[in-house]
């Protein structure tokens, strides 16, 4: 009898944490998308001046993070309350000035156009406790990989502390390594986090004036105008509005332009390659065995290694 109640426990002490459908944070985002760059003693990624084809990307954003899964409503704004606002009732997100109002929209992409609650997977592993400056958190990985060819395709780690008595997320870290080759890497922090679970934001937080009149960005990617350019983007939704970025999003995973970039590039080189090789039978039996929607990744990925 103690040994089972030991055993239910620590699988209590192993759950995966979870945060609350709605709150708010100050969130950062920062990239580093390094193409043949190389890594300094300092961390800095340069190019040298003989190395080919090399390339290297930063961006950064920095707001104040509403997310109102309870509405199905997001905001990211700066001190001034200008920002971007997306309603996933209505398929679109607006930028808008300090007063809330519209200066352009875009439609929500094909794909990601659903709100879901802020989560760590829940296939996460706990790797252990770490200090988190002053604070202890809990450190989670989650590793994407293609089933039954074991291609990694993303870790992200997390790292949880305790606030208030229940978890925060404190910062996460993305690792994009498409065919187990690390090309970047997304880093996000939160302060100042609110647990906001039956509470009610400020009216101006969701604010949009002039919606229905308000005229459509010509910046917008994977939008749903009826028109193919860009339309459903592999491995990225975008929010083309914030900074110009389209930075990943918290919860409402949408990805960088700049990660972007390098999967039009990956498909583009894989889709040449299928039309001048093929692969095994018995390397298409095993890609019969992954899940339908990873097929062609998986198809890609074992093309490259040809």
């Amino acid at each position: 009898m103690r040994s089972i109640i030991a055993a239910l426990c620590v699988a209590a002490a192993v759950a995966v944490p979870t945060f609350p459908l709605d709150w708010q944070a100050i969130t950062t985002d920062s990239i580093l998308l390094n193409q043949g760059g190389s890594v300094n003693p300092d961390g800095s990624v340069c190019c040298s001046a003989n190395a080919p084809q090399c390339k290297i990307q930063t961006a950064f954003q920095m707001a104040r993070q509403y997310f109102a899964y309870s509405k199905n409503l997001t905001a990211m704004k700066n001190p001034d309350n200008s920002g971007v606002i997306t309603d996933y009732s209505v398929g679109k997100e607006y930028q808008v000035d300090g007063q809330g109002n519209c200066q352009a929209y875009c439609p929500l992409p094909n794909r990601g156009n659903e709100l879901f609650p802020f989560a760590i997977d829940p296939n996460a592993t706990l790797v252990g406790s770490t200090q988190c400056g002053a604070q202890t958190c809990q450190h989670w990985r989650f590793v994407e990989v293609i089933p039954i060819l074991n291609i990694t395709m993303e870790e992200t780690d997390s790292f949880v502390a305790t606030v208030n008595g229940a978890p925060a997320p404190v910062y996460i870290t993305q690792h994009i390594e498409p065919l187990g080759e690390q090309i970047g890497d997304e880093n996000q922090t939160f302060s100042q986090w609110q647990d906001m679970d039956g509470k009610t934001f400020a009216p101006s937080v969701f604010t949009v004036v002039g919606a229905a009149s308000c005229p459509m960005s010509q910046q917008c990617q994977g939008d749903d105008d009826g028109q193919n350019k860009q339309d459903d983007m592999p491995m990225t939704e975008n929010s083309e509005l914030f900074l110009r970025f389209g930075m990943n999003v918290p919860g409402e995973g949408r990805r960088s332009v700049l990660f972007s970039e390098t999967a039009v590039r990956f498909e583009a080189a894989q889709a040449a390659a299928k039309r001048t090789q093929k692969l095994s039978a018995a390397l298409e039996e095993q890609i019969a065995m992954v899940p339908a929607h990873l097929q062609a990744s998986a198809r890609a990925a074992l093309m490259a290694r040809l």
